[in-house]
Formats: C-alpha cells, sequence, structure tokens
C-alpha cells in the first residue's frame, strides 16, 4: 500500500488552520518541523513553543483526493501560490 504525503511550508500563526483542513480531509498523521533552523532551547515547562517558519507534512491514505486537500490548504490566509505545496508518494 502507498501513502500520500503533503507538506507545505507555513508560519506558526497558521499551524492549527492547517491541522484543522487535514484531519477535515482525513489525515492520519501530521509532522511539524523546522524550516528555518530557529532554534527553541529550554521551553519552559508545560509550553510546546513552534518556531516562527515551519514545515508541515500530512500523511493520508494513498487514495486520498489530494485537489480536495491542496485546495483547502491554499484557501488559507498567505498559502494562495499553489506551488506551496509539494506532494510525495510513500512507500509502505
Amino acid at each position: 500500500m502507498a501513502w500520500a504525503e503533503v507538506s507545505l511550508s507555513i508560519p506558526r500563526e497558521l499551524v492549527a488552520e492547517a491541522e484543522l483542513a487535514l484531519e477535515e480531509h482525513g489525515v492520519l498523521a501530521i509532522t511539524l518541523q523546522d524550516s528555518a533552523d530557529d532554534p527553541v532551547l529550554e521551553p519552559a515547562p508545560g509550553t510546546a513553543p513552534l518556531w516562527p517558519h515551519l514545515q508541515l507534512r500530512g500523511l493520508f491514505a494513498g487514495d486520498v483526493n489530494r485537489s480536495d486537500v491542496s485546495l483547502a490548504l491554499l484557501g488559507l490566509p498567505g498559502i494562495a501560490r499553489p506551488d506551496a505545496l509539494a506532494w510525495r508518494e510513500v512507500a509502505d
């Protein structure tokens, strides 16, 4: 079985909206990574700080409707460029 992964670079202010858009389309896993080499050192207890700009990846079943997911993400403010999204196949 193949999986489909979408990735995009977004500012931390859009993370919650992007996660919600992915969840509404059946995302199986979401990964957040630093996209600009900004260190997050010694966060306070009970906090989960995010980098100012990050790479968001969403993993889906291989038969996901990529157009629907792409349109939902491109509808977020500041993500209007189609080249902001990248899809790739992930082997089982």
